[in-house]
C-alpha cells in the first residue's frame, strides 16, 4: 500500500458519534446480560428456597407421624411457653416466634428435657402448627393436624390425619384453645406406668316397665324386629358393649348394681379385664338380668355407692389413685324408699284418762282419730311436725317384702307408692345422693356421677332432675330414646372414663 492510500485510511478512524453508539449498544448488550444472569441467580435462589422449605415440611410431618403413631399415650394441648414441662413426657410445639419446630424430649439419666429443632428456621419464614380432635365414634385414636409455612404472604399448608397405632386414645387436653402442642410418651402402657384405676358402679333399672318397649308397648324380644324388643334387652346389648370397651383397659373395675324394688341383687367389683378379654363374670350378670318390681333408685344408688367405698378402702387399694365412677339408668320415676320405720301414723295405746297429746321417744304426737275397747281405748295419732321417716343408709340387703307404717324393720323394708312418683323415694334419693356427692370431695376418689332416661315417653323422665342434683349437685343428665342414643351415651361416657386414666399421669 503507498502512502497516500495508508494516509486516506489513518484519517477516517472513528468518529465521536460512532463510539457514543457503540457505547450505547455495548451497554444494552450488558444491561440485558446482567438482567438475565441476575433473573437466573433469582431464580436459582426461589428454587433452592421452595426446595428448603418443601423439605423442611416433609421433615416436620414425618416427626409428627412418626410421633403420634408410636406415642404410646398422645395427648393434644395448648401451651404459650416452654416451661413447667411434665417429667416423662415428650413435646412438639413451635418456639416463642414461631420460625422454629422444636422437640423437646425427656431425658431420664438427666432428669430434663433436652429441646432439638425439628426445623431450625429459614429467614422470613413463620410456621403455625394446630392439632384437632374430632372426636368421631370409634375413632377414639384418630388425630387431625395443620401445619402451615407462611413466606412474604404465600402460604404452603399439610393437612393430615393419622392413627396412634400404640395409645389407648389420643386425648384432648386443649380446654377449648387451640391445640397446638403434642405431649406423647413410648414407654410402657398406663397399666405399668401409673398406679391409677377406674372404679365404675353400674346402677341398671330391672323394674316392670323395662320389660316393655322404649314406647311402653307389650314387647316381644323374639320378634325379628327391633322395635318389638324391650328395654331390658336393648339395655343387656348397650351394657354389654360398654363393658367390653371398659374392659380393653385393664386398670378398670366395673360393678353391677341392678334394682327393682330393691337393690338386693347388688355385685361386688369385678376387673373388667381378664386374661386380655371381658371378664365372663360380667357378663354373666348383665345376661341373667331380668324385669320386674317397682322403682327403688335410692336403694340402688346405695348399694352402688358401698361397692365404691368398699373397694377403695381395700388395703391393696389404698395407696392407689382411684376414680370412681356412677352411672345411673332408669326409665321411670322413683316409686319406692328403702326404711326400718315410718311414724306418719304411728299406733300407741294408753289408758282412756289420759289426755288428746302424748309424749313419745322425745316426740309430740296429737289425737288424729278413736277405736274403743270396753275399758281400754287404743288411739291413733299422727306426729305434729315434720314427716318422720328412719330410712336405710348401711350397706346389705333389705327384706324383700312391702314394709308399712308402726313397725320398725331392723334391716329395713320397701316402702311407697310402687305405682307413681312418690315422696318418700325421692326423699330417700336426696339422702343418698349426698352421701355420693360427699364422699371424699376434692380429692381422686370423688365421685363423678352420671344419670340417664332410657325411654321414649318423656313422663318417664320426672325423677332425672332429682335424681342428678341429688348425686351431681346440679341438673345434668341424659335421655336415651333409641338403642343408638343409648350406645352414644355409653360411648361418651366409656371415653370420659378412660380419659380420667391418662389426665391423673397426663402431662401440663
Amino acid at each position: 500500500m503507498n502512502k497516500k492510500n495508508l494516509e486516506k485510511v489513518h484519517k477516517k478512524g472513528v468518529t465521536l458519534i460512532e463510539l457514543i453508539v457503540v457505547i450505547a449498544l455495548m451497554g444494552l448488550i450488558f444491561a440485558a446480560g446482567s438482567g438475565l444472569f441476575t433473573f437466573g441467580f433469582k431464580v436459582h435462589n426461589m428454587t433452592t428456597e421452595e426446595f428448603d422449605i418443601q423439605s423442611a415440611m416433609r421433615i416436620m410431618s414425618l416427626n409428627i407421624n412418626t410421633s403420634v403413631r408410636n406415642s404410646a399415650g398422645a395427648f393434644i394441648l395448648h401451651r404459650d411457653h416452654d416451661t413447667m414441662l411434665t417429667e416423662g413426657w415428650n413435646y412438639i410445639m413451635l418456639s416463642g416466634n414461631k420460625s422454629q419446630l422444636i422437640e423437646y424430649k425427656w431425658n431420664e439419666a438427666t432428669g430434663a428435657h433436652v429441646p432439638t429443632p425439628i426445623f431450625s428456621g429459614i429467614p422470613g419464614v413463620t410456621l403455625d402448627l394446630e392439632f384437632i380432635k374430632n372426636d368421631v365414634l370409634n375413632e377414639d385414636k384418630l388425630l387431625e393436624y395443620i401445619l402451615t409455612v407462611n413466606e412474604n404472604g404465600k402460604t404452603r399448608t399439610i393437612d393430615t390425619e393419622l392413627e396412634s397405632i400404640n395409645a389407648l386414645q389420643v386425648i384432648d387436653r386443649s380446654y377449648g384453645e387451640t391445640a397446638n402442642v403434642l405431649a406423647y410418651r413410648n414407654d410402657q402402657r398406663l397399666d405399668e406406668i401409673s398406679n391409677a384405676q377406674a372404679v365404675v358402679a353400674m346402677v341398671l333399672d330391672k323394674s316392670g316397665s323395662m320389660g316393655r318397649t322404649l314406647e311402653n308397648n307389650y314387647a316381644n324380644d323374639s320378634s325379628s324386629d327391633p322395635d318389638d324388643h324391650s328395654r331390658l334387652k336393648k339395655l343387656k346389648s348397650e351394657a354389654q358393649r360398654l363393658i367390653d370397651e371398659l374392659a380393653k383397659n385393664p386398670n378398670i373395675y366395673v360393678s353391677i348394681n341392678p334394682f327393682d324394688s330393691t337393690g338386693n341383687a347388688s355385685n361386688e367389683m369385678m376387673k373388667a379385664q381378664v386374661n386380655n378379654s371381658t371378664n365372663t363374670g360380667l357378663t354373666a350378670i348383665i345376661d341373667g338380668l331380668s324385669a320386674g318390681g317397682g322403682t327403688n333408685t335410692g336403694d340402688g344408688i346405695r348399694r352402688a355407692y358401698y361397692r365404691l367405698k368398699t373397694f377403695n378402702e381395700l388395703d391393696e387399694n389404698l395407696n392407689k389413685t382411684n376414680k370412681n365412677f356412677l352411672i345411673i339408668l332408669v326409665d321411670g320415676v322413683t316409686t319406692f324408699a328403702s326404711i326400718h320405720e315410718n311414724v306418719t301414723a304411728h299406733e300407741i295405746s294408753f289408758s282412756s284418762d289420759q289426755g288428746t297429746t302424748i309424749e313419745r321417744d322425745g316426740k309430740t304426737y296429737v289425737f288424729d282419730r278413736v277405736t274403743g275397747f270396753w275399758f281400754w281405748r287404743t288411739y291413733y295419732y299422727r306426729y305434729d311436725g315434720p314427716i318422720y321417716t328412719d330410712y336405710v343408709i348401711q350397706d346389705g340387703n333389705i327384706q324383700n317384702s312391702e314394709g308399712g307404717n308402726n313397725t320398725y324393720y331392723a334391716t329395713g323394708r320397701y316402702f311407697g307408692d310402687g305405682a307413681s312418683l312418690d315422696p318418700y323415694g325421692t326423699e330417700y334419693v336426696d339422702l343418698i345422693g349426698s352421701m355420693v356427692r360427699q364422699y371424699k370431695e376434692g380429692t381422686n376418689e370423688a365421685v363423678q356421677a352420671y344419670v340417664i332416661g332410657f325411654s321414649a315417653v318423656t313422663a318417664d323422665y320426672g325423677s332425672l332432675e332429682d335424681i342428678a342434683f341429688a348425686t351431681r349437685g346440679d341438673t345434668t343428665y341424659y335421655t336415651a330414646g333409641s338403642s343408638e342414643a343409648l350406645e352414644e351415651i355409653f360411648r361418651s361416657i366409656q371415653k370420659e372414663i378412660s380419659d380420667a386414666l391418662w389426665h391423673i399421669g397426663g402431662p401440663n
